[in-house]
């Protein structure tokens, strides 16, 4: 393949310029075809384990469900970040950006039900 800047011209730029929407027939064509031959210069190297041949050596998946109450910092945490503005402004409760807010807002939530230290020593200035 060459070096860095070589695989860049040969395969990257084609490959991407055959993907924009506006790109002409001769553009996709030869995006294609680097598309595929890169794909078989690496099937070489890359083992790609299809689900059926794991379920074939995995045993069967076991879910459980067990509910563990929160602590009383871990409650606390919780209440105050539901009266927060990152929770309100996902809500649709501040404008614009509602989406990546909702996203921000779960992680949050979802750190402080792993555990508290992880958003406690960032709200304290603790971070490191």
């Amino acid at each position: 393949v060459g070096s860095t800047t070589a695989f860049k011209k040969v395969f990257v730029q084609a490959i991407m310029a055959g993907r924009e929407p506006n790109a002409s027939s001769e553009q996709r064509r030869l995006g294609l075809a680097r598309s595929r031959e890169l794909a078989q210069r690496t099937s070489k190297f890359i083992l790609r384990r299809k689900s059926n041949l794991l379920a074939y050596y995995l045993p069967p998946r076991v879910e459980e469900i067990v509910f563990c109450p929160p602590t009383p910092l871990q409650a606390a945490l919780y209440r105050q970040a539901l009266k927060s503005k990152l929770i309100i402004t996902s809500q649709g409760g501040g404008g614009e950006g509602g989406g990546v807010m909702a996203l921000e807002a779960i992680t949050a939530l979802k750190k402080i039900s792993n555990h508290p230290s992880l958003v406690y020593d960032a709200a304290h200035g603790n971070e490191e």
